[in-house]
């Protein structure tokens, strides 16, 4: 299943156009030419493990972005479906996952804009997510240990798998899970400090930072109201 739909991918991104408002490629490349830049102040600085690899490879920009999302969103499908077998799907139910994986929305926007973490975590979640399931600990919490520099979110199967072992009542499992994701933790805590310590690195105004005043949630809710006052009004009119 692999081949095809890497192909399939590989042709969708070569026909993507550039789009057509600010995206985070200008960090995304400025780390990646530079591996630092101080005083950099988004939330995208830190997340740096995509940038520093591609970075290091020779060739074009764009390029080399649009292969990594490609060959990330071909991982990801085919790790959802290993997941999907392991979990009991029928294999055609599993290849079905795998395919809406591979061909949804999140994945084709990063062909459409690959300067983005995003593929690789869409790769490594349920990649991680089976080491767990097979209980490789190790080789899940080493994933999430390298993952988490490039997002954060990687670390998020790890607790959530702990925590579900320990409601199923499997408490040695769990604890294990537990001190793998916070290996995973204090890697990412460590690259935060040291980025900001060092290097005057800041997250600026990004609302995801702002959790005590919900965050994005609150953003897009209070976006929604907006755009809803709007049609209203113009009807009214």
């Amino acid at each position: 299943m692999a081949l095809p739909v890497l192909v399939v991918l590989a042709v969708i991104a070569w026909q993507a156009p550039r789009p057509d408002r600010v995206t985070d490629r200008d960090v995304y490349e400025a780390t990646a030419s530079r591996t630092i830049v101080p005083d950099c102040t988004d939330l995208h600085c830190f997340r740096v493990l995509v940038a520093w690899t591609l970075g290091a490879l020779p060739g074009e920009s764009v390029l080399k972005w649009k292969a990594y999302a490609v060959v990330s969103n071909t991982g990801a499908a085919a790790a959802v479906l290993a997941l999907g077998l392991a979990w009991g799907l029928s294999p055609r139910a599993a290849v079905m996952a795998a395919t809406f994986s591979a061909l949804g929305f999140g994945s084709l926007y990063t062909l459409f804009d690959p300067f983005t973490s995003d593929p690789l975590m869409y790769a490594l979640g349920p990649a991680v997510t089976l080491f767990l399931l097979q209980e490789r600990v190790a080789l899940a919490g080493a994933v999430a240990v390298v993952g988490v520099m490039a997002k954060e979110f990687v670390a998020a199967p790890l607790f959530i798998f702990s925590a579900a072992s320990w409601l199923d009542g499997r408490r040695g499992l769990a604890l294990r899970v537990l001190s793998a994701a916070n290996l995973a933790l204090i890697a990412w805590l460590i690259l935060q400090l040291t980025l900001m310590l060092r290097f005057n690195y800041s997250y600026g105004e990004n609302p995801s930072t702002h959790l005590l005043s919900g965050g994005y949630l609150a953003r897009w809710i209070s976006e929604r109201r907006d755009n809803r006052q709007e049609v209203f009004l113009s009807i009214c009119r």
